[in-house]
């Protein structure tokens, strides 16, 4: 995998600066590579299944989630008296004005499993406040003790070390640096940013549209006695 200072040395021979730095000093190179990143991230939506282990307590509705999460994908329950292989209940992710129609005038019903997880929050919480922090609410409140395992698209470090992995899907790992010459063009009003912008935009939705599943197959909707193409009844299968 790529570096970020192996990045910005090609960066800069994109740039025709091989040599001798003289308009973009390596500060500005990778602060605009780790935007390249957070954009791809925030687009692409393909820094994926990252699993986060949260202790579910008997009686406890809200838990606070990772502050990188930018949407979240699946939330499953691990209950502690589990047998071994564990069992796992997926939660189905609402909103809390679908959750009125269900929880009512109570949104701490206890039963043994829950079954809906709804979030509030900001992600990254960017004021600071403890209000703010992202939080997923679950209901029911689960009566046991257990984990929650939550799969999540996440946010890249925005302050990464030259030494870092260039926080992108591997196989794309000159999209960034797209980003990053077509910003260091336009800072320098040079009107090379214009295509560089094009190239980087181009190369953007083509990864969209390849990284929406991870692999070649077409997909299917299975239940008792038969099943749909996914092509045929427009289910998109997605790259989960």
């Amino acid at each position: 995998m790529t570096t970020y200072a192996a990045a910005i040395t090609n960066l800069r021979a994109r740039l025709d600066e091989q040599n001798i730095p003289r308009f973009w000093s390596d500060s500005n190179l990778l602060l605009w590579l780790a935007e390249g990143c957070l954009d791809i991230a925030r687009r692409t939506e393909t820094l994926i299944e990252y699993n986060t282990n949260i202790d579910a307590n008997a009686g406890q509705a809200d838990y606070l989630l990772p502050p990188d999460v930018l949407r979240l994908h699946r939330v499953e329950f691990i209950p502690q008296s589990s047998a071994n292989p564990p069992q796992v209940y997926p939660l189905e992710l609402s909103t809390f004005y679908e959750m009125d129609q269900r929880w009512g005038s109570s949104q701490y019903l206890q039963s043994v499993y829950p079954s809906f997880a709804v979030v509030r929050g900001t992600p990254g919480n960017p004021l600071g406040r403890g209000s703010g922090a992202l939080v997923l609410k679950v209901y029911p409140v689960p009566s046991q003790s257990g984990a929650f395992n939550v799969y999540y698209y996440a946010m890249p470090n925005q302050n990464p070390a030259t030494t870092d992995t260039l926080a992108v899907q591997g196989g794309y790992e000159n999209i960034p640096l797209l980003y990053a010459e077509y910003i260091a063009l336009r800072a320098d009003r040079d009107p090379r940013w214009q295509e560089a912008k094009q190239l980087y935009e181009e190369d953007l939705l083509n990864m969209i549209d390849m990284t929406r599943k991870l692999h070649d197959q077409a997909g299917s909707v299975t239940f008792a006695g038969g099943g749909y193409s996914a092509f045929g009844g427009g289910y998109d299968s997605g790259s989960w």
